[in-house]
């Protein structure tokens, strides 16, 4: 069994192979969601949002998470 990982801090940033790592899908089902409205949009920077860098704020990825076992559980 894998050890617990620590609670998810304000602010912090994944990047896509993080996220991806975290989640175990591949990037391009990631990429899906999010233009499906299914999962947190990330954060863009760099002057073209576009094709600049994205970065997920860690928080929004953990809450999705427990939305998707809160679901499972039937919980209100």
């Amino acid at each position: 069994m894998r050890g617990r990982k620590n609670p998810p801090e304000p602010g912090v940033l994944l990047t896509m192979p993080q996220v991806c790592e975290l989640l175990q899908f591949a990037s391009r089902t990631v990429c899906r969601w999010v233009s499906q409205g299914r999962f947190p949009a990330p954060l863009a920077f760099g002057a073209d949002a576009q094709r600049g860098p994205k970065r997920w704020l860690q928080s929004e990825v953990h809450a999705w998470i427990a939305a998707r076992a809160a679901d499972r559980r039937g919980s209100p």
